[in-house]
């Protein structure tokens, strides 16, 4: 059966990730949360989805050129509503915390924003070494990213995204060595998913909000929907 995965948590209906987010999808029953690790001029990793300010707090710099300090207390929130107003950007100590505190699994997808892949990495692998290996996903659009990141974390699943699944699939799943694709729902057919589990992979699909396209992954047996809005689909 396919596993439920909150997108951002329940970014549908809460400002997306944040702790609101997060806390409501864990207050429906999900098991499995995705979330955005960025990283900020001064070496700081937070849970933050865009490469710069404007969309869900305010400002247009680069995530990259700023310091920690100039992020913390930026509303990132009240884009959502009024009643989230105070939202704060979370770091991915702090999830790291609220994880292992309820218990939850989570997908981390590490954001390519021109970064040293090594740097970003290290920094990463530092955080995440001491968490359950069984609770985390680590993937990326970047291969460079998860090279590195499977170099040093290597008792970690890894997954590569794609908007689609490459003709040479097959080939680059065994040169990075990972475990998984994380793949578009809209441009994916049960033959790919057949092809990929069929060489001991699994198949994680992206960003499902339709009840019909959610049932069609759930008889092509995907192993993992994520979704905006796990309250509509979640089963306990």
């Amino acid at each position: 059966m396919s596993v439920l995965c909150a997108h951002r948590g329940a970014s549908g209906n809460f400002p997306e990730n944040t702790m609101s987010a997060f806390n409501g999808a864990r207050s429906v029953g999900v098991k499995w949360i995705e979330t955005d690790i960025s990283l900020t001029s001064d070496n700081q990793l937070i849970i933050f989805h865009d490469n710069k300010l404007g969309r869900t707090a305010r400002g247009e710099k680069k995530i990259s050129n700023l310091e920690f300090q100039d992020l913390k207390n930026l509303d990132i929130g009240i884009w959502k509503g009024k009643e989230f107003k105070g939202e704060r950007i979370v770091s991915l100590n702090q999830l790291l915390l609220w994880q292992e505190k309820h218990k939850i699994s989570i997908n981390y997808e590490i954001k390519f924003q021109g970064l040293d892949k090594v740097r970003v990495t290290s920094l990463i692998a530092q955080e995440i070494k001491s968490a359950d290996p069984n609770k985390i996903i680590i993937s990326s659009f970047s291969e460079d990213i998860l090279k590195q990141s499977i170099h040093n974390l290597p008792n970690f699943e890894h997954a590569l995204i794609a908007e689609r699944l490459p003709g040479s699939w097959k080939k680059k799943s065994m040169e990075l060595n990972i475990q998984a694709w994380h793949l578009n729902a809209k441009n994916i057919t049960k033959k790919m998913i057949n092809d990929i589990q069929s060489v001991g992979l699994k198949v994680r699909v992206y960003t499902v909000n339709d009840k019909t396209i959610f049932e069609k992954m759930t008889v092509w047996g995907v192993d993992m929907i994520m979704s905006d809005y796990p309250e509509s689909f979640y089963i306990g």
